[in-house]
Parts: structure tokens; sequence; C-alpha cells
């Protein structure tokens, strides 16, 4: 079962690509900041795509203005299929990186 938060999920998916088990930790740990950010950067693009284009001038406020759990409650309103999304861009992450 793959873990559930961002980071666990990246060290998951390096720690399956087998000439990645000898890297310097060192080496490792920065490989592992580039994935996460542009994993965050490809649920954000795809959620963004979900989102209905009236919706955008109110969102970009909430990025602005409110707390990280009041742009995810908008989230799910706006996007009922959000767990899915993410679920379908993490499992494409991790078929494109490992090669599969």
């Amino acid at each position: 079962m793959p873990p559930q938060d961002l980071p666990s999920y990246v060290r998951w998916v390096i720690e399956q690509k087998p000439e990645l088990r000898d890297t310097p930790e060192d080496v490792r740990q920065q490989l592992q900041k580039q994935l996460e950010e542009r994993l965050e950067r490809l649920i954000d693009a795809a959620l963004l795509a979900e989102l209905p284009e009236e919706e955008l001038p109110h969102f970009e406020k909430l990025l602005k203005h409110a707390s990280q759990d009041d742009i995810q409650k908008y989230l799910d309103q706006q996007i009922p299929e959000k767990e899915e999304i993410v679920a379908r861009v993490l499992l494409q992450f991790r078929n494109e990186y490992l090669g599969t």
C-alpha cells in the first residue's frame, strides 16, 4: 500500500528504483525534494484544470487570503472527484518515473 502523505509517497517511489539504492543520502534527499515539488505542481495543475472557469477569480482570492484548510474545503466542494484525480496523478507520476 503506497504511503498517504506526499514526502513518504515520493520516498516510496524512489525506493522502487533499483539503480538508486546505492545513491548517497544527500543526493537522495535533494532528488526527493525536487520530485516532491514536481509532483505538487502536477497535482495542482490537474486540480486547477477541473475548476470551473467562472470560479478561478474566487480561487485566486482564496490562495492569497485563506488558510490551507479553507482552500482544501473549497476544492472538495468544487471538485467532487478530487481524490480520484490526485490518485490518478500519483499513479501516473510513479509509472513515468519508474518507466512502467
